[in-house]
């Protein structure tokens, strides 16, 4: 008989012993993992465990012991300095931000024209756009042509046409457009860009950029 052939006999007992600790362990893991979600002192059966993890994930706090920051403190008073801070993180990381160009005066240089703003979103999150421009065009059939970019690159479905009559008189013209997309944390310059006519007044682009998290959700 070779070593293959020898039997290998463990005690019913340990058998039992190892199944319950495999069972407790797969129990406890999952367990363990939600409740230091967000800080080692707030479980899952917290009663503002959500809204504390909410307040985490959006980094309006940062913990109650820095520099490790594992631990909330649930049961402390606020100070009126930890509540200031509170409302800085809150108004700089979700406070909806906005920013507005205009121009009121006439290019007579016609061809096309560019009109940006600058915004700076602090996280993740949406910007809203619009833009508009009055135009005249010489003689009939011309086309306005406008459309939104963010850095150079065009708002995907932001592009309008906007057509004069054929006439063989001067007429007036307009385009207006808008859009949105989704940024990371960034400055971004955001252009109202128009084509066509021969020149071009009261022009004005808007954007405000809003929070939005991981699940498509603004808080």
């Amino acid at each position: 008989m070779d070593d293959q052939d020898v039997p290998i006999s463990i005690p019913r007992r340990w058998v039992q012993i190892a199944f319950i600790v495999g069972i407790t362990a797969m129990i406890v893991a999952p367990l363990t993992a939600l409740a230091t979600h967000s800080f080692d002192d707030v479980p899952t059966t917290h009663t503002f465990h959500a809204d504390i993890a909410w307040l985490k994930d959006f980094g309006i706090t940062q913990g109650c012991n820095p520099p490790a920051n594992t631990e909330f403190c649930p049961d402390d008073f606020v100070t009126r300095g930890q509540m200031s801070a509170f409302m800085h993180r809150f108004a700089d990381g979700l406070a909806p931000r906005a920013s507005f160009n205009s121009n009121e005066g006439v290019d007579f240089t016609g061809g096309s024209k560019t009109l940006s703003t600058e915004i700076t979103a602090p996280r993740r999150g949406i910007l809203l756009m619009s833009g508009s421009m009055s135009t005249f065009a010489e003689f009939g059939d011309d086309t306005t042509v406008c459309w939104l970019e963010i850095d150079d690159g065009k708002v995907h479905g932001t592009q309008v046409w906007s057509t004069s009559e054929s006439t063989s008189s001067p007429t007036d013209n307009g385009c207006a457009t808008s859009g949105a997309a989704v940024v990371n944390a960034g400055t971004y310059t955001v252009d109202l860009e128009g084509s066509g006519p021969t020149n071009y007044w009261d022009e004005s682009v808007w954007v405000m950029w809003v929070p939005f998290d991981g699940d498509g959700v603004t808080p």
